[in-house]
């Protein structure tokens, strides 16, 4: 046999005896353990639930987000069974299609007209809610009207020819009013 043949084969001998050990080293049951798999949970890409958040951040400085009430008026409805009001709020005690004399968030529906609907609260004001608007609220705090970010109204639909008849909040009414007239004439163009 040649000289070289003989070192060739040790070599060869020598690096397949380095792999099963190595093999043996990374097979063995210490390597399988379940803590050794958790880094695949702790940073998994796909998980959809998964937040850049750092922990310590968030328990050193705990802010409370404040709890937020609304609910809104999408529409009414006038057929044989009387006249409905339909709203939607933050919770599942403010999405009802509502008659008259029905209540919803301490208010009494006093009137149901195809544009707004009359709310009457004891030792209050009646405010006219408009379809689109709503009402809310902050920490069980008193109700004030706002304009809804989201509007299920279709640029198709014209603008009646009932308007409220009285104001809760004066002059700044009369600007919400006209900017829903206008966003209207804008939608309808």
């Amino acid at each position: 046999m040649n000289r070289h043949t003989v070192i060739a084969g040790l070599l060869l001998l020598s690096l397949t005896a380095g792999r099963v050990a190595a093999a043996e080293e990374t097979n063995s049951a210490s390597a399988l353990d379940l803590p050794s798999f958790r880094i695949i949970s702790e940073r998994n890409i796909f998980n959809p639930n998964r937040s850049g958040r750092n922990p310590k951040a968030d328990t050193a400085n705990p802010q409370k987000a404040p709890k937020i009430d609304t609910f809104a008026l999408l529409g009414t409805l006038s057929y044989e069974k009387g006249r409905f009001a339909f709203f939607d709020g933050s919770s599942p005690n403010y999405k009802k299609a509502l008659k008259t004399a029905d209540t919803i968030a301490g208010y009494q529906v006093a009137e149901i007209t195809a544009s707004y609907v009359k709310l009457a609260a004891t030792n209050q004001p009646t405010i006219n809610l408009l379809v689109g608007m709503q009402m809310k609220r902050e920490e069980e705090g008193p109700w004030s009207m706002t304009e809804r970010a989201e509007s299920y109204t279709s640029p198709t639909s014209s603008v009646t020819s009932e308007s409220p008849k009285s104001n809760t909040s004066g002059e700044g009414m009369s600007d919400v009013m006209k900017r829903l007239m206008q966003k209207r004439e804008q939608e309808s163009k």
